[in-house]
């Protein structure tokens, strides 16, 4: 009897060695700082960025922490994706009017994308094996595209700086940006967005979750880009989605989703006033810095997501730390 206690005694040790107390769930961080660290300036991605992932804005305006770049990293799809807005901008500056004869404007887009893709050529010819020939299919229907487009424009704007400063309270809250193209038309204007990845949905920009061409349309109002006065009317909205793919060069105009009786223009209103509120909200303390507090419309990975431990605290959480 002595030796069978002695066994389960000591197989209670085994067992107790193996066993590991539950550990509470990390829950989900929701940081409220001094309202006076609150970035009194951002651009419009920065508030998509605001409205789907707070934390993120957090750990990079009031924390002051930014990503660490890869070290030796090879291009990537941003990359890419700024060559081809580069190379739509620089023939946008190159003629902002008329156009040149068909043969001539294919020459002049030619030249500026063979320069724009010289140094990945000389660098990363596999790289360059790939992307040019997805490059020279996205170009046989943008110069068309362009063409026709132009026949019923007076002037683009490329790559236009605005800024609109914003009265709350006794502060004033700035917001920038960089539009793609702005176009000047017989009809009023039409603020245009290249995107080399998908667009967002007509769902999602309704939504507000990817308010960046709403917002700028109510800058655009507001006179907030040079040449451009104020306006009553609101802009037209078109996404052109540029990546050289099955589907090489699609415009896309922002319309409202099925189902949904709001316009464009009411859109842009109910945007504009949204953002006032969700600023002056984070100004006087009221709201907190939440982490991904829209789980079906935050990004896959995250910048800030290992800082804010969202995978020990989200559902289906892998524990990662």
């Amino acid at each position: 009897a002595t030796a069978l206690d002695a066994g389960r005694r000591f197989a209670g040790y085994a067992r107790a060695l193996d066993t590991v107390a539950p550990q509470p769930r990390l829950t989900q961080p929701k940081p409220k700082p001094d309202p006076a660290l609150f970035p009194r300036s951002l651009s419009v991605t920065e508030i998509e960025t605001l409205v789907r992932d707070p934390y993120a804005i957090f750990a990079r305006h009031v924390l002051g922490l930014d990503p660490l770049e890869a070290v030796a990293e090879r291009p990537g799809a941003g990359d890419r994706g700024t060559m081809i807005h580069a190379i739509f901008g620089q023939f946008a500056e190159r003629y902002p009017g008329a156009l040149p004869a068909p043969e001539i404007a294919w020459q002049r887009l030619n030249q500026i994308a063979v320069d724009a893709f010289s140094e990945t050529a000389n660098t990363y010819p596999e790289l360059y094996a790939e992307w040019w020939p997805r490059y020279e299919r996205m170009a046989a229907l943008y110069l068309p595209w362009e063409i026709a487009r132009r026949a019923t424009l007076a002037r683009v704007e490329p790559e236009i700086f605005g800024r609109w400063a914003i009265p709350l309270g006794s502060e004033t809250f700035t917001l920038r940006a960089r539009a793609d193209r702005i176009e000047r038309g017989a009809d009023g204007a039409c603020i245009v967005d290249f995107k080399t990845g998908a667009p967002p949905s007509a769902r999602e920009i309704f939504a507000g979750f990817s308010p960046q061409l709403t917002l700028e349309a109510a800058m655009l109002m507001h006179g907030a880009f040079d040449g451009f006065p104020a306006a009553d009317a609101a802009p037209d909205l078109l996404y052109v989605h540029a990546s050289g793919g099955r589907k090489p060069f699609v415009p896309l105009a922002v319309k409202p989703p099925k189902g949904d009786p709001r316009t464009v223009p009411e859109i842009v209103e109910e945007h504009a006033t949204r953002l006032k509120g969700l600023v002056a909200r984070f100004m006087t303390g009221q709201a907190a810095y939440t982490s991904r507090p829209y789980p079906k419309y935050a990004k896959s990975y995250g910048d800030y997501d290992h800082l804010a431990r969202v995978g020990e605290w989200s559902l289906g959480g892998d524990g990662e730390g």
